[in-house]
C-alpha cells in the first residue's frame, strides 16, 4: 500500500512539473520561448501562433496524461506520456546528428522526463499486478 502512494507521488510530479511549463507559456509566451532558445518576437504571427498553441498542447496534455495516471493508477497514461518524450528526444539527436544542431539543455530534461516517466510506469504496472497469493490451508485432521 505504501509503495503504491510512493508511485503515485512519482506519477504526480512530472503533472505539476509540466503544468508549470505550460502554464508558463499561457501567461508570458515571450519570456518562456526565450527560455527555450527560441526568439519568439522575431517570428511571424504565425509562428507565434503555431508555437504557442503546440507548445501549450504538448505541456498541458501530458500533464493531463500524468495526472489521469495519478488518478486512476494506470500505467498506460504513463507510457502515452513517457512515448512523446522519448520520440522528442529521438528528433532531438537526430536533428543534432544529421542536421548538426547544438545540444541543448532539452536534450537531457527530455532524457529525464523519458527515464522518470517511463520507469514510474514501469512501477505503476509491477506494483498494480503484484497480488498477494495466501498460502492455502492444509487440512491436518
Amino acid at each position: 500500500m505504501k509503495n503504491k502512494f510512493v508511485i503515485r507521488l512519482l506519477s504526480l510530479v512530472p503533472c505539476i512539473l509540466l503544468g508549470l511549463v505550460a502554464y508558463q507559456w499561457f501567461i508570458d509566451p515571450s519570456g518562456t520561448a526565450a527560455g527555450f532558445g527560441i526568439s519568439y518576437d522575431a517570428l511571424s504571427d504565425q509562428g507565434k501562433n503555431s508555437i504557442y498553441r503546440d507548445y501549450i498542447a504538448l505541456f498541458s496534455g501530458t500533464a493531463v496524461f500524468c495526472l489521469f495516471s495519478f488518478l486512476s493508477f494506470r500505467a498506460s497514461w504513463l507510457v502515452a506520456c513517457g512515448l512523446i518524450y522519448s520520440i522528442a528526444l529521438g528528433l532531438n539527436i537526430y536533428h543534432v546528428v544529421h542536421h548538426g544542431s547544438e545540444v541543448t539543455s532539452q536534450l537531457f530534461v527530455e532524457v529525464a522526463l523519458s527515464v522518470w516517466i517511463l520507469g514510474t510506469a514501469i512501477l505503476m504496472k509491477n506494483a498494480s499486478t503484484n497480488k498477494v497469493v495466501k498460502e492455502p490451508k492444509v487440512d491436518t485432521e
